[in-house]
């Protein structure tokens, strides 16, 4: 399934992961598979305006459509609330949810794994009808039968089988590296055929009092090669959450402005201090010594514009994590082939 693919981010269908994906170049999605959880865009009446807006991300390149079980409002009056809650209707094992994914060529089912409606032999009727293969996303935390799905995938010949080990959010991930290798290794005892992904995220909750120039490690990075260390077989593709956090419920609270910029192995975060604006912070970034900016991707593109006080510009905390998530991915992407950074004569797109 993954056919080269170096990066496989688990995202959400949330404005900045979805801009940040709509503008990385050309060879950089090329290289990546996304899996995203969607959920009803904004305010749009119908659920459609979701698969419109990744499409208008990744064009007819393949992406795990995975759900966020956190919008599912069972009793919502709206259309779009509605629709997408009857994806997660475990009759005939999840058909209205197939019957989803069949709308397009390029969607690729991922299990779906109530423990009291798994339906397992249905659901991979379901995916063999498809004919695309299939995602299998396992919590490290609770890994639940994923052996017994493995072994009944093998049984009936499903071809693509990726498993996804996700670690979760936690900024200890590099804690999970035994658990997920423990259970990559059961895996393999099954079969060293079935592509896999190591993933997670350590991108933190709070910045407060960390000064207004600092470095955060990218954990999941780490994570990853610990586990490729420890389970030497089988084929291990790196991914992780983009960069990004779990949703949670808006709370009020003061906007203090922050731009992040992404490497391999941490990101470095510029703080508004003093009621700096995201243009002044923006221009305390390209000051810097660590500013190169000579990549070429969209995310710097607009710490650029914004610290010259132009349009488009950072100006709210969805762009500035639309920049961070860009750059991040771009990297990540690259992180095995260096030559792939630099971006040359690829368009940038507008404001958000």
């Amino acid at each position: 399934m993954l056919e080269g693919r170096t990066y496989a981010p688990l995202l959400h269908a949330r404005l900045a992961e979805m801009r940040a994906l709509r503008e990385l170049p050309t060879n950089t999605k090329n290289a990546i598979f996304p899996v995203i959880k969607i959920r009803p865009w904004l305010s749009a009446k119908t659920l459609a305006k979701v698969f419109d807006v990744i499409r208008e991300a990744v064009d007819d390149r393949a992406y795990g459509l995975d759900l966020d079980a956190s919008r599912n409002i069972e009793n919502s009056n709206k259309q779009a609330y509605q629709e997408f809650s009857q994806l997660f209707d475990p009759l005939d094992g999840y058909s209205k949810y197939y019957a989803c994914v069949a709308l397009s060529n390029n969607i690729i089912p991922v299990l779906r794994l109530s423990p009291m409606h798994l339906q397992l032999e249905r659901q991979i009727d379901h995916i063999e009808t498809l004919d695309r293969g299939v995602v299998i996303r396992v919590a490290t935390q609770e890994p639940g039968q994923f052996l017994d799905i493995a072994s009944y995938c093998l049984a009936r010949s499903i071809r693509n089988v990726l498993f996804v080990f996700d670690c979760g959010w936690r900024t200890d991930v590099l804690t999970q590296s035994a658990t997920c290798a423990g259970l990559l290794e059961s895996l393999m005892d099954i079969s060293e055929h079935f592509e896999v992904v190591v993933a997670g995220s350590s991108f933190p909750q709070s910045f407060s009092g960390l000064g207004k120039k600092f470095d955060i490690p990218v954990a999941e990075r780490l994570l990853f090669q610990e586990v490729r260390r420890s389970v030497n077989r089988g084929s291990l593709t790196y991914g992780d959450w983009g960069s990004t956090r779990p949703p949670t419920a808006p709370v009020p609270m003061k906007n203090i402005p922050r731009i992040d910029i992404a490497r391999g192995l941490n990101w470095t975060s510029w703080r508004s201090i003093d009621g700096e604006t995201y243009e002044d912070v923006a221009d305390r970034v390209i000051k810097d010594a660590e500013w190169d900016g000579n990549i070429g991707v969209w995310g710097e593109y607009m710490i650029q514009s914004t610290a010259e006080g132009l349009d488009p510009a950072v100006r709210s905390p969805a762009m500035a994590a639309a920049v961070r998530v860009n750059i991040h991915m771009h990297i990540q992407a690259n992180y095995d082939n260096p030559k792939g950074l630099a971006v040359q004569d690829e368009p940038v797109g507008d404001d958000l």
